[in-house]
C-alpha cells in the first residue's frame, strides 16, 4: 500500500513539473493531466511510454530476463603476497627499550614509515614493498640512538630484526 502511494506521488510530482514548465514559457499547451492518473499502480506503469522516436529500436535498452551476465574480472594479487613486513625488538643491555620509535628508511635518508615500540620494546612495520630498508631507533626525546641497521624485505615475508642499543654511559 505504501509503494502505491509513493508511485502516485511521484507521478503527480512529474505532472506538476511538466505543467509548471509550460506556464513559464516552455513550448507546449497547458493541460490538466491529473485526470490521466490511473488508480492502480499497474495501470500507471502501462501508461508510461517506453518508446522514444529519437532512439532507434536496435539501440533501445532491452529488458533483461534471468540473472545478470557473469563477467570474470582478473584476480588481483593479495597484498600479503606482494608486500612484506619488518618486526623485532629494541633492547639495551638485554632489557627492552620502551617508549621510543623505530623509523624505516630508504636510501638511508628518507623515512617511509615509523612505528612506536611497546613496553616490551617490540615493533612491527607492515605493508612494505620488497627491497632494501634501513632501521634506526629514536628515543622519546627524538634523539637517534645506536647504529642504523639494514635489511632486505621479500614479498609475503616478515623479516625479524633485533636492534641492540649501546649502554648509556
Amino acid at each position: 500500500m505504501a509503494s502505491f502511494r509513493i508511485n502516485r506521488v511521484v507521478i503527480i510530482a512529474c505532472m506538476i513539473l511538466l505543467t509548471g514548465l509550460t506556464q513559464f514559457g516552455c513550448s507546449g499547451p497547458k493541460a490538466d493531466l491529473s485526470s490521466d492518473i490511473p488508480d492502480e499502480p499497474e495501470a500507471a506503469m502501462s501508461a508510461v511510454s517506453t518508446s522514444d522516436p529519437e532512439i532507434p529500436a536496435e539501440s533501445a535498452p532491452t529488458e533483461q530476463t534471468g540473472p545478470p551476465e557473469y563477467v570474470e574480472t582478473p584476480e588481483e594479487p593479495d597484498a600479503s603476497s606482494t608486500l612484506g613486513a619488518i618486526a623485532g625488538t629494541v633492547t639495551v643491555d638485554g632489557r627492552p627499550e620502551a617508549f621510543g620509535a623505530v623509523q624505516v628508511l630508504v636510501n638511508r635518508h628518507t623515512v617511509v614509515k615509523d612505528t612506536p615500540c611497546d613496553v616490551l620494546g617490540r615493533f612491527r612495520v607492515a605493508q612494505l614493498r620488497p627491497g632494501r630498508y634501513y632501521l634506526r631507533y629514536i628515543d622519546s626525546r627524538g634523539v637517534i640512538m645506536g647504529d642504523t641497521v639494514s635489511c632486505y624485505v621479500k614479498a609475503g615475508e616478515t623479516v625479524q630484526i633485533d636492534i641492540k642499543l649501546p649502554v648509556a654511559e
